[in-house]
């Protein structure tokens, strides 16, 4: 039996379809396909039900999910071990977190990271899809959600503050926004993001008024500066856009911690300890533009 074969098989038993895990192997429907069919016909048994909305685990794909899961976690275990154990700051690191930190914080830093660690390549893994830390999709995490479950280190780096912003060109427009600024349009959160805390922040002051939503901040930060409406973004991303007005600050609109989480293991290897570090020290270093203060 071939080990990829049962990477591909979890990736579909964790997504629930071949176009999913296809975007998480990075790799073709096909290929994903042939190889769970490989697997299916190893084993002898039935693993997936094929229907319309997806593919569902049946009874035998349920047990050798369990029985993967296992060799998936043996196998990453021992990676993290070998990775110690050689003390080297070389190699490549993923970073999961989200598009604003990634292109307003860390990218801006970047080439002073390489320029100390010339040997150690930076992997984004950007956008809100939870990304599993125990199952090495992503090596350390820059995060606005607490994770309260895992063998995760967890460190508070600082607070990210909110605010509510639209174009000048729209503040002109309307003089009285900046009484009254939740009297506005606004752009709000695709539904598949009610998870997201800013989502619910806007959906309480919005009622009927959101005229387009988007799963992506620099959609939305777009939308804003397109005059379309109001929308809450991170506040050390639109302070720096010159054509935004802050029409209400953190104080009214809302802060979330900042958090860097890591797999207790990894912690300790030191390729992974630099970017963890450096991560840590730039969010101390910003912190006052990160609260938007």
């Amino acid at each position: 039996m071939d080990w990829n074969d049962l990477r591909y098989f979890l990736a579909v038993a964790r997504t629930g379809s071949l176009s999913a895990a296809t975007r998480e192997l990075g790799t073709s429907q096909a290929t994903i396909g042939r190889r769970v069919q490989a697997l299916e016909t190893a084993l002898g048994a039935v693993l997936f039900e094929r229907l319309n909305t997806g593919y569902v685990l049946t009874s035998a794909g349920r047990e050798i999910q369990a029985r993967a899961e296992a060799a998936e976690a043996s196998v990453l275990a021992v990676a993290r071990g070998v990775d110690r154990e050689l003390g080297q700051v070389q190699g490549s690191v993923r970073l999961a977190t989200g598009e604003a930190l990634a292109s307003h914080l860390i990218a801006p830093r970047a080439s002073s990271f390489r320029a100390t660690y010339s040997a150690l390549r930076l992997e984004f893994v950007t956008g809100f899809r939870a990304v599993s830390l125990s199952r090495h999709e992503a090596d350390l995490a820059l995060r606005l959600i607490r994770p309260d479950q895992g063998d995760y280190i967890r460190r508070k780096v600082g607070v990210v503050g909110f605010g509510l912003y639209a174009s000048a060109a729209l503040v002109d427009a309307h003089p009285a926004l900046r009484c009254d600024p939740w009297s506005v349009d606004f752009v709000g959160w695709d539904a598949s993001m009610r998870d997201v805390p800013m989502a619910g922040w806007i959906k309480g002051q919005a009622l009927d008024r959101i005229v387009a939503t988007a799963t992506s901040m620099n959609v939305q930060l777009a939308l804003a500066r397109a005059s379309l409406g109001a929308a809450l973004l991170p506040c050390f991303v639109a302070d720096s856009v010159p054509d935004l007005v802050r029409l209400a600050g953190p104080s009214d609109v809302g802060i979330l911690d900042l958090w860097v989480v890591v797999h207790r293991d990894l912690s300790r290897v030191p390729r992974v300890r630099a970017v963890l570090d450096f991560v840590g020290g730039l969010c101390e270093q910003e912190s006052a533009r990160l609260r938007g203060v």
